[in-house]
């Protein structure tokens, strides 16, 4: 007969290695340390002198960058396309098209907006 492995033995033996890695964390030396402050401080020289994008393009382009980060980036850009597009597409379609499109009958702006009089009753 084969012996038996208490259910949780895995277990135990996985959380005794684990508090074993935490007792003994690895330190890196002062030279690692050194070496690693040297190479960020070389970068961050290295960096700082090197102009942003928008100043290597120029005035104009940056004001194009700026205005088009103002607007959302590409996904704003396209949406604002988008809703140019139908409504030059909607200014210049005649009537007769659009009221083909709906399915019911067309209802004058008069029916859905009260009148601006009622707004001036005398309170």
């Amino acid at each position: 007969m084969a012996k038996q492995r208490p259910e949780h033995a895995d277990e135990e033996a996985l959380e005794a290695f684990f508090a074993s890695a935490r007792r003994a964390a690895p330190i890196p030396s002062g030279k690692v340390m050194a070496r690693i402050a040297a190479a960020g401080e070389a970068q961050a020289h290295a960096s700082a002198s090197l102009p942003t994008s928008s100043e290597a393009a120029g005035p104009m382009q940056a004001l194009i960058a700026r205005a088009f980060a103002t607007i959302g980036g590409w996904a704003g850009a396209a949406g604002l396309s988008a809703a140019a597009a139908a409504g030059v597409y909607i200014g210049l379609a005649s009537p007769e098209i659009l009221a083909g499109l709906l399915p019911v009958d067309t209802v004058s702006s008069d029916a859905l907006l009260p009148s601006y009089e009622a707004l001036l009753v005398d309170l």
